[in-house]
């Protein structure tokens, strides 16, 4: 169901593949390419495509309905999920999911061993994971099956399979667990930029730490009063307190900010003498004169891995940037859309 270039091909299903096809897809059995050719034939559909004429899916036909975030697709004849039959199936952006009417979300929740996404803030949609894989430094792309009840259709639960992108902040928010983007009363702003600076906190400390200083010169927050930002011609944002703060029991009067890491800028071209005090191996992923001690991966309390590594590097004549660079993904169980497919 591919061509040379690997993309699915429209039409290559029978009537009865396209009913398994479909089975599966929902059940989360089918592979993550079928679920994709499947899925091109599909929305054809749902967009009145005329070019699927003489195809499998030209008797799927879409039934008009109010809710404008779902498109409802009534079947030929109906499938059989997880031992309920239904005739009409629900697309959204990120699933095909079946549309069952004799069964509750209790119900269905209990026979595929899903829990409430949420019980405070989503208590109408049930989940199980099934399968993570990493994508970059600080995402991941989750499968799983999801059941939920939905206004627009009283009496009916939405059940399928779920494969969406997602990073660990999007995962603490669908927990209802926001994650801080001003530090804590009390929270001592030097003794905390230091540990971040030098690997001593955690990912999601960074990622408070990150937001404060942001936000931090904006607000009425007192600990920031006197803090000047400001952009370089380079476009690196920059940030400098009234008083030089210490880091690593260095005097530091400037911050920046390169990509998604926050340095303390010191004085001098003094990356070589750093590493050596530091013990950290030559890098030589950047253009700049740099070295990069990467620390062994730690597992937060929610499942997270966490690498750290600390950097001194070269930025411009007479300055030098020391920080932390923070790493975050899950445990994987493939880095290929198909590893976990089994």
């Amino acid at each position: 169901m591919a061509d040379e270039e690997g993309e699915a091909l429209r039409y290559e299903f029978t009537a009865e593949q396209a009913q398994q096809g479909l089975t599966a897809a929902i059940e989360c059995r089918a592979s993550t390419h079928a679920q994709l050719a499947l899925s091109t034939n599909v929305w054809p559909v749902v967009l009145g495509d005329s070019s699927r004429a003489g195809s499998p899916f030209e008797a799927w036909t879409e039934v008009k309905q109010p809710n404008s975030s779902l498109h409802e697709i009534e079947l030929p004849v109906p499938i059989t999920v997880f031992g309920h039959e239904t005739q009409r199936i629900a697309v959204l952006s990120e699933a095909t999911m079946a549309i069952l009417e004799r069964i509750s979300l209790e119900d269905i929740s209990s026979q595929l061993e899903m829990k409430p996404l949420s019980a405070t803030d989503a208590p109408h949609i049930h989940l199980r994971e099934l399968s993570l894989r990493n994508s970059g430094d600080d995402g991941f792309y989750v499968r799983s099956l999801t059941a939920s009840r939905i206004a627009s259709h009283p009496g009916a639960v939405l059940v399928g399979c779920e494969e969406r992108y997602g990073t660990r902040t999007e995962q603490l928010r669908r927990r209802g667990k926001e994650p801080d983007t001003a530090l804590a009363p009390g929270v001592d702003i030097n003794k905390e930029l230091d540990a971040v600076l030098t690997c001593k906190a955690d990912a999601l400390r960074n990622y408070t730490a990150g937001w404060a200083v942001l936000m931090g010169p904006l607000s009425t927050d007192p600990r920031f009063k006197g803090w000047k930002s400001g952009e370089d011609d380079e476009g690196n944002r920059w940030w400098t307190p009234p008083a030089p703060i210490a880091i690593a029991g260095m005097p530091v009067s400037r911050f920046v900010k390169l990509g998604q890491t926050l340095y303390a800028e010191l004085d001098g071209d003094i990356a070589p003498a750093l590493a050596e005090r530091w013990d950290l191996p030559p890098y030589d992923g950047w253009d700049d004169v740099a070295f990069v001690g990467f620390y062994d991966t730690d597992t937060a309390a929610d499942g997270w891995l966490e690498d750290r590594a600390r950097i001194a590097r070269a930025f411009r004549p007479g300055k030098t940037l020391h920080g932390c660079e923070y790493q975050q993904n899950r445990q994987e169980f493939g880095r290929t859309p198909d590893d976990d497919d089994a």
